[in-house]
């Protein structure tokens, strides 16, 4: 089991391993649909 050091160093490395800019290849295909569903989930919550 991670100790909270060690959890807290991973959220802090997990942005970072991500790509900056994603792909057009994956920002293209998302439908406006699903941005306005997400954005009705976190303002409904």
């Amino acid at each position: 089991m991670p100790t909270a050091g060690q959890s807290y160093a991973r959220l802090l490395l997990l942005p970072r391993s991500r790509p900056r800019a994603p792909p057009p290849s994956i920002r293209a295909p998302l439908p406006s649909s699903t941005q306005a569903a997400a954005r009705e989930r976190s303002t409904g919550e």
